[in-house]
């Protein structure tokens, strides 16, 4: 996953999901940070209520 790759980023509630964007990686992409669009708040996988658990990260629809 490339920094500045505009992403869905899927909280741990499974109907809950806010588009962001890549600002950061490492490990081959184990750990991601994405700055949200909505609140400019950066969250990464395993740190950041609600998206503690980012369960899931997928490019936008206009990136595809």
């Amino acid at each position: 996953m490339d920094v500045g790759t505009n992403v869905w980023v899927k909280s741990k509630d499974t109907f809950v999901w806010a588009a962001g964007e890549v600002i950061g990686y490492r490990d081959a992409g184990t750990l991601v940070q994405v700055r949200l669009q909505d609140t400019d708040k950066v969250v990464a996988n395993g740190t950041s209520a609600p998206y503690r658990f980012i369960l899931g990260v997928t490019r936008l629809a206009h990136d595809l």
